[in-house]
């Protein structure tokens, strides 16, 4: 029989400070639909991409914060279901967080964008 002591401390320690956190945040009493979808889209985020795993679940964990901060907002606009909305913000997050880096990084792009707005032109 092999030894499952280290999954159930590690239950027993995500129970004591998850479930407070999220009661704590008016979470708790979300539906299991609801949850299948935040579970969902951040597994989908965590393993897209070819960046390191570290670099992954940092865009895994930035994407599910935007998605559900943007859950709320997004649902009042659309009228459709949580559990849908929050996939799909969870989703674009990871899109908008994607373009963010990519204009950063490119920094013709930004001189160009800065050149726009202050009215000079990067050539």
């Amino acid at each position: 029989m092999p030894d499952t002591k280290g999954i159930h401390d590690m239950f027993d320690r995500l129970f004591l400070y998850v479930v407070p956190l999220l009661a704590a945040l008016g979470m708790a009493d979300k539906p299991p639909h609801f949850w299948f979808g935040v579970i969902g889209a951040t597994l989908y985020v965590a393993f897209y991409g070819s960046e390191k795993w570290t670099v992954r679940l940092g865009k895994a964990l930035l994407s599910l914060l935007l998605g559900v901060a943007m859950t709320p907002w997004a649902m009042e606009r659309t009228g459709y279901d949580e559990p849908f909305v929050v996939a799909m913000a969870i989703i674009f997050s990871l899109v908008l967080i994607d373009v963010v880096k990519r204009v950063v990084n490119d920094g013709e792009l930004v001189k160009t964008i800065i050149g726009f707005f202050f009215g000079k032109s990067s050539k």
